[in-house]
């Protein structure tokens, strides 16, 4: 009878510690989300205001849901709205995972300004991040965006890796972006309604550089485009340059339109069917060069506003020409006679400016005298009288020394005017004169052309093949300085070309916007005509006008240095009977 006693006190003791029990322990329970972080591999976590901390914690998180869950708090930033997914973290640092957003979010990790749209999604992986479509990247200045999911990003230093499809701004775009995997494609807005598209054709990185240019020796093997907008020029045109060395597919749009496709492979390009597709909107006239030699290639496009194109690709040796071959439908087999014909016409037009400038002009020295002004008859008289000494220690007249480098009769007035304004060759080996043909200004012009370094070099920038013994000189200072200096013929070469600049790359029209160009240079020439344009002139008194005028000219040169320039334009176009209108 006692054992039964004792056992019915045992069940009510145990009774009593289970109800005590479930008393204490069931507001805890009841306090707990329906959707609890769960932890592994040791991680222990705690909800404080619907944050989870993982600062300094080791470990994976998985997340359910998102009640009770705002955001994750990490070692370099914290990551809001959180739908689902998981995390495995280092010292608080991601290394790898994959989260979801419950909404359009933004926020700040290991220095860079991320912002995801609702449902997207930011994986961890490798060093790397996997990103959904939408989502954008911030780091400095620099922002580019994903334009499809999964694309990967790697961000060390100022260097960006991409794999995917990614799209950046000309403006606030990194200077180099590496493209790795096949079909990766980087979008690059120049205009509003222009853009390009660069995709990689292999597995092979392709390297784009952005706002500078490679040198190609440096990539050799790699594939490597470049690419900078160069500016406005005269009635508004503007230029881009992209430079490519290997493989790449390079697409233009304009208004979300295709306007041309061209796709290189091993040094070799192909105008993509729908290039002559816009035929209409593209002028291949005698500037377009289709022809593709080795892996240094030139590929510029000459826009206007209304986006009507000029295609030039140059390749280092002029001399070693190919015709390269074109990708059509069939429906557009009946331009392929007319586009050739024009590509025959310019090749030959080029071999005849090169067999010219090659050798002096042929042909009766009295076609000089038939339409030329007293003026210009006088000058070509002068230029027979003065002889200088070449390195060879022969001589040569200044008339001879126009003709080596001049296309026609006008050109070689142009040189004597141009030569005598600059160094006052007329006054050459007179008695008590300072000029001669080594003459150095104060501002350090030197010879003939009165030329700066940066003349020279711009020059060999442009035309490598010309100047192909200065190419491993073009940052001596000295070395190039003391070739002006000591080879007029060089010098006259130089400067014959330097004016070539400023029409077909600056883009000055006419020839006083030129003038101006190698008188004053072709930056500030360039700031000058781009405001005188806005004013909606284009005569000669309105342009001397502008020049002179506070609110015109004056804001980018001097007062004195406006009156070089009128005096400068006038007495050569004088010169060569050139009528300022």
């Amino acid at each position: 009878m006692k054992k039964k006693v004792s056992n019915k006190n045992n069940l009510l003791k145990f009774l009593i510690a289970l109800v005590m029990f479930l008393i204490v322990i069931i507001p805890f329970i009841s306090a707990q989300p329906p959707d609890i972080p769960s932890s592994e591999e040791g991680i222990i976590v705690e909800l404080s205001d619907g944050n989870v901390n993982l600062n300094d914690l080791t470990g994976k998180l998985t997340i359910a849901g998102t009640e009770g869950i705002d955001t994750i708090e990490l070692a370099n930033g914290d990551i809001p709205n959180i739908k689902f997914g998981d995390i495995v973290v280092e010292d608080g640092n991601p290394v790898s995972g994959k989260l979801f957003f419950s909404a359009d979010s933004s926020f700040d990790l290991d220095g860079k300004h991320i912002t995801v749209p609702k449902d997207g999604s930011i994986e961890f992986k490798d060093g790397k991040i996997i990103v959904s479509k939408g989502t954008s990247i911030e780091v400095d200045d620099n922002k580019l965006e994903a334009l499809a999911d999964d694309t990967e990003i790697k961000i060390q230093g100022d260097i960006i890796e991409a794999k995917g499809h990614i799209s950046v701004d000309y403006e606030n775009s990194p200077n180099k972006i590496i493209l790795t995997g096949k079909n990766t494609v980087l979008e690059l807005q120049t205009e509003e309604k222009e853009k390009f598209e660069f995709k990689n054709l292999d597995d092979k990185e392709i390297i784009i550089n952005i706002g500078s240019f490679h040198d190609s020796e440096d990539y050799i093997e790699k594939n490597c485009i470049s690419y900078q907008d160069m500016g406005v020029g005269v009635s508004g045109e503007e230029w881009d340059k992209i430079k490519v060395d290997g493989n790449a597919l390079i697409t233009k749009y304009y208004e979300g339109e295709q306007i041309y496709q061209i796709e290189f492979e091993e040094g070799k390009a192909r105008l993509r069917r729908d290039s002559l597709s816009k035929i209409e909107n593209i002028e291949f006239d005698k500037n377009t060069i289709i022809n593709y030699d080795d892996g240094n290639i030139e590929f510029r496009i000459d826009k206007s506003k209304e986006s009507s194109q000029r295609i030039r690709i140059q390749t280092v040796d002029k001399s070693n020409v190919e015709i390269g071959s074109l990708t059509i439908s069939e429906y557009l087999q009946e331009r392929i006679e007319e586009l050739q014909k024009l590509v025959s016409s310019w090749l030959q037009e080029e071999q005849e400016n090169i067999e010219q400038q090659e050798s002096p002009i042929e042909g009766e020295q009295g076609q000089y005298y038939e339409y030329s002004p007293k003026t210009t008859k006088a000058m070509i008289e002068e230029s027979k009288k003065i002889k200088v000494e070449l390195k060879d220690e022969e001589y040569t007249t200044i008339l001879e020394l126009a003709e080596r480098h001049a296309t026609d009769y006008k050109k070689v007035a142009l040189y004597l005017a141009l030569w005598e304004k600059e160094s006052n060759w007329k006054e050459w080996g007179k008695e008590g004169s300072i000029w001669g043909p080594y003459i150095v200004n104060e501002a350090g012009c030197i010879g003939i052309g009165q030329l700066k370094l940066s003349a020279f070099q711009d020059v060999i920038d442009w035309y490598p093949e010309l100047f192909p013994e200065y190419l491993a000189y073009q940052d001596n200072d000295n070395y190039l300085t003391e070739v002006l200096k000591e080879d007029i013929e060089v010098n006259a070469k130089v400067s014959v070309y330097y004016l070539e600049l400023q029409d077909i790359k600056y883009k000055f029209g006419k020839l006083e916007y030129q003038l101006t160009g190698y008188n004053a240079g072709p930056t500030v020439t360039k700031d000058l005509l781009y405001a005188f344009e806005k004013t909606g002139k284009t005569n000669w008194k309105d342009y001397k006008a502008f020049l002179r005028s506070e609110e015109g000219g004056l804001k980018f040169i001097s007062s004195d240095k406006a009156e070089e320039v009128i005096d400068y334009i006038e007495v050569i176009c004088k010169d060569i009977g050139y009528a300022l209108v």
